[in-house]
C-alpha cells in the first residue's frame, strides 16, 4: 500500500527541475531539436511548393536572360537546401548529444535594449529615395554603395571594412550579375563604363 503512494515532494521537485531546464535553455540558447527539424520540414515543404508552382508562371514574349520563374525557382532551392541541411545535421548529431536540447546556431543578443525610435526608419527611407534621383547621375555602383553605408552606419558598426568595403565589393557584385552576366540595363556612370571599357579589353 504504501509502495503505491506517491510522495508530493517528489512532484515538486521534478517540477522545479522542469523549470530549471527551461531557464537554463532560455539563458544559454537552446532549442529543442523537434521543433526544430518540425520547423524545417514545414519550410523545406513550402520552397518545394514554391519551386513546383513557379513552372506555371507564362513566359512573357520578350526575352529575359533570367525568366519570370528564375527567382521564385532560385528561392525554392535555396529553402529546400538550407532546410534540408539543418534537417540532416540535427538527424545525424541525434544520437551524439544527450536529450533534446541542443546549442543554437545562433549567439545570444546581449546588446542592451534601446527605445524604438521612428530616426532610424525614416533615415533610411530617405536615403532610398535619394537613391532614386542620384542613380541616374552617379551611377549604380556608387549610388548602391552610399546607400549601404547609410544603413551599416545606423546600425552602429564602425569598422572600416564592413562600413566602407563591404558595400562597395557588395555593390560591384550586384552589378557585374545583374548588369554584366544576366544583361539587364542598369544605370550606368563613370564607374560602370570604365569597367566596360575594361572588359571589352579583355
Amino acid at each position: 500500500m504504501s509502495g503505491s503512494l506517491q510522495n508530493p515532494a517528489d512532484g515538486e521537485v521534478a517540477g522545479d527541475v522542469a523549470v530549471a531546464v527551461e531557464k537554463a535553455a532560455h539563458d544559454h540558447g537552446y532549442v529543442d531539436r523537434r521543433i526544430d527539424i518540425a520547423v524545417c520540414a514545414v519550410t523545406f515543404l513550402l520552397g518545394l511548393a514554391i519551386f513546383i508552382l513557379s513552372g506555371d508562371i507564362r513566359q512573357g514574349s520578350i526575352h529575359d536572360p533570367i525568366g519570370p520563374d528564375g527567382w521564385p525557382k532560385l528561392l525554392g532551392m535555396a529553402l529546400m537546401l538550407t532546410m534540408g541541411a539543418n534537417i540532416f545535421r540535427r538527424l545525424v548529431s541525434w544520437h551524439s548529444e544527450q536529450g533534446n536540447l541542443v546549442p543554437s546556431d545562433g549567439d545570444k543578443d546581449d546588446m542592451p535594449a534601446e527605445a524604438s525610435s521612428f530616426i532610424r526608419p525614416f533615415v533610411v527611407l530617405g536615403a532610398g529615395v535619394l537613391w532614386m534621383l542620384v542613380v541616374p547621375w552617379t551611377g549604380f555602383i556608387v549610388a548602391t554603395t552610399g546607400l549601404l553605408i547609410v544603413t551599416i552606419a545606423l546600425m552602429k558598426v564602425r569598422t572600416r571594412g564592413k562600413l566602407f568595403l563591404l558595400p562597395l565589393l557588395l555593390s560591384l557584385g550586384i552589378w557585374l550579375m545583374f548588369g554584366v552576366l544576366f544583361g539587364i540595363r542598369l544605370h550606368a556612370g563613370p564607374i560602370e563604363h570604365a569597367l566596360l571599357d575594361v572588359f571589352a579589353a579583355i
